[in-house]
């Protein structure tokens, strides 16, 4: 049975408790902000690794987009027996993105679709039979294979920092640097030192105060996120009246 709590802390709530409808849709939208980083980020590195065009790569992301949504939507509701039957947000793997590279560079792209709908049929048969080998998957091993997963894709974040051509003119700039700097500062600043709700959607304010303190810098907003998008209407709004 799901209880109705709203004075409760949600950090202090249980499973089976149902949070605010504020504190629900703050949570929410960090959780989907997070998943469609790395859903636009692990087809973006394949095709750029396989050198593909940038409406290959666009096609590439919408797809992997609409089976993110498809895949969630069974995740929450269920269907039949697929599907724990709980708000989980599905993304993209990343520890298929070396895999998929690999097979691309040498079969070409057709290929490295074909592995991943017989690579979807054999997980759908053995998945019944993965529950009973978790015993052989301490928190340790987890642990380890996530901090590789995560080591393994900071050189994939820098180059979106800094650029991927070292010849560009605007490789490495200064700007670019300070600002994922900058964002990285307040997500451990926000986790560190603020309590309660605030605390837990650190990452979604360290991830658009930078689009909100350029707007008031005058610096314009780079799209990707629905708030950026908003902002920088208002910004162009507001100089097309002072114009």
């Amino acid at each position: 049975m799901v209880r109705n709590e709203p004075d409760q802390s949600t950090s202090d709530m249980g499973v089976d408790d149902r949070p605010p409808w504020g504190h629900t849709i703050l949570l929410g939208l960090q959780h989907v902000l997070v998943m469609y980083a790395g859903v636009v980020v692990v087809p973006m590195v394949v095709g750029t690794t396989l050198g593909l065009g940038q409406d290959e790569i666009a096609t590439l992301v919408c797809i992997d987009l609409v089976l993110a949504g498809i895949g969630t939507v069974l995740q929450s509701l269920g269907l039949w027996k697929f599907g724990i039957r709980m708000p989980l947000v599905v993304g993209a793997a990343s520890n298929g993105i070396v895999p998929m590279i690999l097979i691309g560079q040498t079969k070409g792209l057709p290929t490295v679709y074909g592995s991943l709908l017989v690579a979807g049929i054999l997980w759908v048969l053995l998945a019944p039979f993965f529950g009973s080998l978790l015993r052989l998957f301490p928190a340790v091993v987890t642990g380890t294979v996530i901090t590789l997963i995560g080591l393994t894709l900071i050189p994939v974040g820098l180059r979106l920092i800094a650029g991927k051509d070292p010849d560009a003119p605007g490789y490495g700039a200064p700007g670019n640097l300070l600002l994922a700097g900058f964002t990285v500062l307040l997500v451990v600043l926000f986790s560190r030192f603020l309590k309660g709700l605030l605390g837990q959607i650190s990452l979604l304010l360290a991830h658009q105060l930078p689009f909100v303190a350029q707007v008031f810098l005058h610096s314009g907003v780079a799209t990707g996120t629905v708030l950026a998008v908003v902002l920088n209407a208002l910004f162009h709004l507001r100089e097309g009246k002072h114009a």
